[in-house]
């Protein structure tokens, strides 16, 4: 009797492939690493930047707020500019290039925030750290090259995971580290830390050949692919939503540093790193939350939700007067900024059509950059017109425009709930 090798048919070796191939699975414990540690990294001193621009600068708490305002709008501006170009140059050239760009660029730019000696240097190291950043896109496009199409669903979620779990512990070390220390050390070392993470990204990932000559193609119809996603009904409206919320969570960044530590001026780095590590926290269990609540309620009772937590948190913080209760504000607003971000992006799932659902994710991320970019300008100069506490009522005033719109919705066609 002769044995014979039993062959798939055609149509299903591929998933046979996908099915018995781990050799993505190491690579990518790597990845995860060094995203959480580029996370970890940035965390670690980034929410001082006020405190230490007032350093620097000698200002004045409205002036430093002011100045803080400037640095975070110029380096959102330079993510807008800058983001769509490196994606383009990563789907050309590679992602593993792209993500080692974007992460010593990084580093360097920590380095050079613990190096400056005035203002101007500051505004310069910023816009360099804008124009070179965006690690976790990168580390998203290289994570498409070595997960098989059935586990994106699962990379995607731990990368997200890993980062949001390191902008929470990061703060909470850095706080005390600062106090020990100075706020130019915590720039140095968050500069070690994420150089650490580059070099894991350089040793310990690959990526897969893919066909640039396609993608090059494929983008001489970008703006036309722009006007015809925009002409969708919904889509508008939702990426305008999306910029407001962004805008709004953005008010007061430049602040809140400044502000507790008019509250509590003896442990005033300490705290900063509790309250960024607490909404952290808040906006990582909300968003997973808000993907439960999203598979058993309609997406605009979700967004309703959102917006209402968020409006109660802004408008509490608006008339904080200690830090204890800085600290349980801050967790109720940072609940209802994830769910609202949540539940929006979400949205645009639902309102896209199937064939563009990854360019209409490319434009929730640049409506995202823009909110981020105009949001902490407009919080510095309110803050430095109006006192600390002000940017918190203007934040405070668009979550009501946000209630009132989730309202309305509330009242017309209903979607029904997203499956899970």
């Amino acid at each position: 009797m002769c044995w014979r090798k039993l062959e798939p048919p055609p149509g299903e070796t591929k998933n046979l492939q996908l099915i018995t191939d781990h050799s993505w699975r190491n690579p990518f414990r790597f990845l995860i690493a060094a995203q959480f540690m580029s996370a970890l990294g940035f965390g670690f001193a980034s929410p001082f930047l006020p405190l230490y621009i007032a350093e620097i600068g000698n200002f004045s708490a409205r002036d430093a707020a002011l100045w803080a305002g400037i640095v975070g709008g110029i380096n959102g501006l330079a993510l807008v500019l800058a983001g769509p170009v490196w994606g383009i140059m990563g789907d050309w050239f590679g992602y593993k290039r792209n993500v080692l760009r974007a992460a010593f660029g990084t580093s360097l730019a920590f380095l050079l925030l613990g190096l400056v000696r005035n203002i101007p240097q500051l505004v310069g190291a910023r816009f360099f750290m804008g124009v070179v950043g965006g690690i976790l896109p990168a580390g998203l496009g290289l994570a498409t090259t070595l997960a098989p199409r059935a586990r994106m669903g699962f990379v995607v979620g731990a990368l997200y995971g890993v980062v949001y779990f390191g902008n929470t512990i990061g703060p909470l070390i850095g706080g005390y580290f600062v106090d020990w220390t100075s706020l130019r050390a915590g720039f140095l070392v968050s500069a070690g830390i994420i150089l650490v993470s580059s070099l894991i990204f350089l040793f310990g990932t690959k990526e897969s050949q893919k066909d640039s000559t396609a993608t090059r193609h494929d983008l001489k119809g970008l703006w036309g692919e722009i006007r015809t996603l925009s002409g969708v009904p919904g889509v508008r409206k939702v990426l305008v939503l999306l910029f407001l919320i962004q805008f709004a969570v953005n008010l007061t960044p430049p602040t809140v540093p400044l502000l507790l530590a008019s509250l509590d001026p003896l442990a005033k780095n300490t705290i900063v790193g509790i309250f960024f590590a607490l909404s952290g926290a808040a906006i990582t269990v909300s968003t997973y939350g808000s993907g439960i609540l999203a598979s058993h309620f309609t997406s605009q009772r979700v967004f309703f939700l959102g917006a209402l937590l968020a409006l109660i948190g802004s408008f509490l913080m608006f008339t904080v007067g200690s830090v204890a209760f800085a600290l349980g504000f801050g967790v109720i607003l940072g609940l209802g900024s994830g769910t609202l971000l949540t539940s929006t992006s979400a949205a645009v799932g639902e309102v896209s059509p199937a064939n563009r659902q990854g360019f209409a994710f490319g434009m929730v991320q640049s409506a995202s950059s823009l909110g981020f970019a105009v949001g902490p300008l407009v919080g510095g100069i309110i803050a430095n017109t109006a006192g600390l506490h002000a940017p918190f009522l203007a934040q405070g005033i668009v979550f009501v425009v946000l209630v009132v719109v989730a309202a309305m919705a509330l009242r017309g066609p209903r979607r029904r709930p997203a499956q899970a």
